[in-house]
């Protein structure tokens, strides 16, 4: 099948588990970089003629060595034979993952997405006292 410039989108941080609005993942900023670099490496794979199969398993099979289980999802477009891929994050391939917040911290300080928003981060002391009531949960 042909793969014309294939769009793989993905959500950004803290997206949507299989676009459930109530189920969302943390995912570090260090993170979203490693799955901009296999999305590139995807768009590269996917194009000219490419057997859907074999692209949907080695797809899932570089998400789950960088820690993610994915859903690929295809949309058809007005070109015979020519579809899009759509990849969805459907949680963590490590089920024990726990978030770091300090690290996304450091991340985000750090500016480590190049957004031109690094330094200190602002919170109020309702996000401190919402923060000690979910930390008492």
């Amino acid at each position: 099948m042909d793969l014309n410039n294939p769009n793989i989108p993905i959500l950004g941080q803290t997206p949507t588990i299989g676009n459930d609005p109530t189920r969302t993942l943390d995912v570090h900023d260090s993170e979203i970089l490693e799955i901009e670099t296999l999305l590139k490496q995807l768009r590269t794979r996917a194009t000219g003629r490419v057997d859907l199969d074999s692209f949907q398993r080695e797809a899932k099979e570089k998400f789950y060595n960088i820690g993610w289980e994915v859903d690929i999802r295809w949309y058809d477009t007005d070109q015979r034979d020519v579809y899009i891929p759509e990849v969805v994050l459907m949680g963590r391939s490590n089920k024990q993952f726990v978030f770091d917040r300090d690290r996304q911290v450091h991340e985000v300080v750090n500016d480590i997405l190049e957004t031109g928003e690094g330094g200190v981060i602002k919170t109020s002391a309702a996000d401190f006292k919402a923060l000690e009531a979910h930390h008492r949960h």
